[in-house]
């Protein structure tokens, strides 16, 4: 692979929902405005742009329902809401705490196409709590925000569309009435084993291999694994690399991959001492009140300690794979049925690090 640049990179990705973070102060007003914050919104507003039309046109999609197209979802609410339900929406956070006006251009944007009487930001890291309150305040005092907008710790109810979305949303309009509109980007975080990990926004049809090697700065050493999702991510060989990471089939896989999450392991990396540290953990999220998942977790974890001590036999081996699959199948909460997922797909295709024989 050629030498890459990674200031160059970097500088040449398309961004949309955190085109601001990290070129302007998150707290200061004046910065956002210079760089054409709350144009977008002042548009919409005063009625210059069709919002739907736009939205229709970008083919955005509702983080949701599948296949529904944001553009359907905003006909007329009482109450619109900024929630973020996923913890591990690491773009999320990142807009709502280095862009925060952003968000409240966005619920702008928001409560004016659905005629809304109150728009709710709920967030519960304290640091984004505050730099909204203060963005919130200062769009308030400058004449930009003239809507009921708050910013809650407790959820309510109302039409949800979490922060990703609602940035999209501004860059997109912004577009509408700049030449070159970028469409189709969803924001992925990837860490582990590569030099410039980071949540970067990628094109629909990128693949592993240049998020990885041009995007992330390449890994650092040869790559063996990707684990893709997290917590309950599928442990995913290097044989993907040259696949296209597709959103929709991301949101489809629903906890596993919607999280859009993505570590990369290289070949120092013992996968059975990877899931015996990940067991450990599934252990202590269980709560306890399902049988094959309070059994089944904990005789796993026995099991696969035994493989990182050096048992590694093919009865054992089947064993845990018998009492994964299980697992899968038996349990009655999300947490025993997709925390089997990343223990089954490291057994199919990391075989060798399970049996020594």
């Amino acid at each position: 692979m050629e030498n890459l640049d990674p200031k160059k990179v970097l500088a040449d990705l398309t961004k949309n929902a955190n085109k601001y973070c990290g070129a302007v102060n998150p707290i200061c007003l004046d910065d956002y405005v210079a760089f054409g914050g709350y144009e977008a919104s002042s548009k919409v507003v005063n009625n210059e742009v069709d919002v739907i039309s736009i939205l229709k046109d970008a083919n955005l999609v509702a983080r949701k329902k599948l296949n529904e197209l944001c553009a359907d979802r905003w006909s007329g609410a009482e109450t619109v809401v900024c929630e973020t339900e996923d913890p591990m929406a690491t773009l999320d956070l990142k807009v709502q705490t280095e862009a925060p006006h952003v968000i409240v251009e966005a619920m702008i944007i928001f409560m004016h196409v659905n005629n809304a009487k109150k728009g709710v930001i709920v967030v519960n890291d304290e640091l984004a709590y505050n730099r909204l309150n203060k963005a919130v305040t200062d769009a308030k005092n400058a004449g930009l925000n003239d809507k009921d907008i708050i910013v809650s710790k407790v959820s309510i109810d109302g039409l949800k569309e979490n922060a990703q979305l609602l940035a999209n949303v501004v860059a997109i309009v912004q577009n509408s009435y700049k030449p070159a509109p970028a469409k189709g980007l969803k924001g992925v975080a990837i860490g582990g084993k590569v030099k410039n990990p980071g949540v970067y926004e990628i094109e629909d049809g990128t693949t592993y291999r240049k998020l990885i090697e041009e995007i992330a700065g390449g890994a650092t050493g040869k790559v063996k694994a990707i684990k893709v999702g997290a917590p309950y991510g599928e442990y995913l060989s290097s044989d993907i690399l040259d696949e296209k990471i597709n959103f929709m089939s991301l949101m489809m896989n629903g906890m596993v991959r919607g999280t859009a999450l993505i570590v990369v392991l290289d070949e120092s990396t013992d996968m059975a001492k990877e899931i015996s540290d990940y067991l450990g953990f599934l252990l202590n999220v269980s709560c306890g009140k399902c049988f094959p998942c309070k059994v089944g977790t904990k005789r796993m974890d026995e099991m696969v300690k035994e493989v990182v001590k050096g048992n590694a036999t093919i009865e054992n081996y089947n064993m845990i794979k018998s009492i994964a699959v299980n697992m899968n199948i038996g349990t009655l909460c999300p947490i025993g049925q997709k925390g089997a997922v990343p223990v089954l797909t490291a057994l199919e295709n990391f075989r060798d690090d399970f049996i020594k024989e």
